[in-house]
């Protein structure tokens, strides 16, 4: 099956779409849950979605609570990439 270019940038255009409608019927509070829920020392994270594109701020207090929270941010519903703009504490 032989695709035309225009087919495969609507077919994208389509599922980038769908992808922002999947976010804005889930909302940000399913998003802070989500990543709060994934540490449980002390931290502040935000996170904000915005098309298939998670980007996290804040401060986490170990290496590991914060690799935990990048991975949680990675399985959000319609999320393609993790942008981890967090410090560890100490």
């Amino acid at each position: 099956m032989k695709l035309s270019m225009k087919t495969v940038a609507i077919a994208l255009a389509l599922l980038g779409s769908a992808a922002t409608t999947a976010h804005a019927n889930i909302g940000q509070g399913y998003f802070n849950s989500a990543i709060s829920s994934a540490y449980s020392g002390n931290g502040n994270v935000n996170v904000f979605v915005d098309g298939s594109t998670a980007t996290l701020s804040g401060w986490i207090e170990d290496s590991q609570s914060r690799a935990q929270v990048l991975s949680a941010a990675a399985m959000l519903p319609g999320v393609d990439t993790v942008k981890g703009h967090i410090f560890v504490s100490n």
